[in-house]
């Protein structure tokens, strides 16, 4: 089976960060919207047991209860798939808006975290892969051209494991402040040895995406100068990469998506990312049309 942009298999994207509130959740959504709105069949799957991104897509309380009730949720998936059981992706894949186009996501439940802990600390060999096992299962690739996961903050460290196992490339997220980066700074040092990766395989699998950049503030001309990035790289490596772009800070990603979304939220949340949407099909081999035709050139 052929995805819709072209390619024989999708590629998966994990989005997960050192500290909370840097903002990966909304970089999912939107990164999806993008895609989708590009004519890509994108899945998004919500590994947060806070629901954030379900919720976001759904915009429904009753509909995700309505959905954990008939079992169309992960942990039912992670079960069937650890006992060796077949699954359908049509049975457990729900569909929703990203701001104003339909994508398909894949919802947390109240039963997930049991689960996912269950598997991590159970006597089953290799539970780093069951993210992975799960994707295969269900044929996510050979269905959608971007798979892209959302997780929890690296508090919680089994889930960025997962999420790093289960993923073709990661985006990390954090804000330009001292704080984030010290944060980011341990997660990358713990995560290799964690992961039980060589350091250089996990550092060339993903790339760090400074967002919420307030202009014109100390922190803003840090980040301009390569401060921050130059503290990261010679505290961990010189390997580590960077997005070129950044995303600004703007009220709009605060609203779109919600009751509160305003007439001019879309268009300002498109103009602050599509540069790092660019960057980042660029960086996964997935050049846009556009990008494609501008090479040629």
């Amino acid at each position: 089976m052929q995805s819709g942009g072209g390619w024989l298999t999708g590629v998966v994207i994990g989005v997960f960060s050192a500290p909370g509130g840097t903002g990966k959740t909304t970089i999912s959504l939107v990164l999806g919207w993008l895609l989708r709105r590009a004519g890509n069949k994108v899945l998004l799957v919500d590994l947060d047991p806070s629901i954030s991104l379900s919720y976001l897509v759904l915009r429904d309380e009753s509909k995700l209860f309505e959905y954990e009730n008939r079992g169309r949720c992960l942990s039912r998936v992670f079960e069937r798939v650890r006992k060796g059981r077949s699954v359908e992706l049509e049975d457990y894949v729900v569909s929703g808006k990203a701001i104003d186009v339909e994508v398909d996501i894949l919802i947390p439940d109240s039963e997930l975290t049991s689960i996912i802990d269950s598997l991590w600390y159970g006597p089953e060999a290799r539970k780093e892969y069951k993210l992975r096992r799960v994707l295969e299962a269900l044929g996510v690739r050979e269905a959608y051209d971007f798979i892209i996961i959302d997780t929890i903050p690296f508090f919680d460290r089994k889930y960025a494991i997962l999420t790093l196992y289960g993923s073709d490339k990661c985006i990390i997220p954090l804000r330009p402040t001292i704080i984030d980066v010290f944060r980011t700074c341990k997660m990358l040092s713990e995560l290799p040895a964690l992961a039980g990766k060589p350091k250089k395989e996990v550092f060339d699998q993903v790339r760090l995406l400074f967002n919420m950049v307030r202009r014109n503030t100390a922190q803003y001309w840090a980040l301009m100068r390569g401060r921050y990035q130059e503290i990261i790289r010679g505290v961990i490596s010189p390997h580590i990469s960077f997005f070129k772009k950044h995303i600004p800070l703007r009220i709009a990603f605060s609203r779109v998506s919600t009751e509160e979304e305003r007439a001019e939220d879309v268009r300002d949340v498109e103009e602050a990312t599509l540069p790092v949407l660019s960057e980042f099909q660029q960086w996964i081999g997935r050049p846009s049309e556009a990008d494609k035709a501008e090479a040629m050139e």
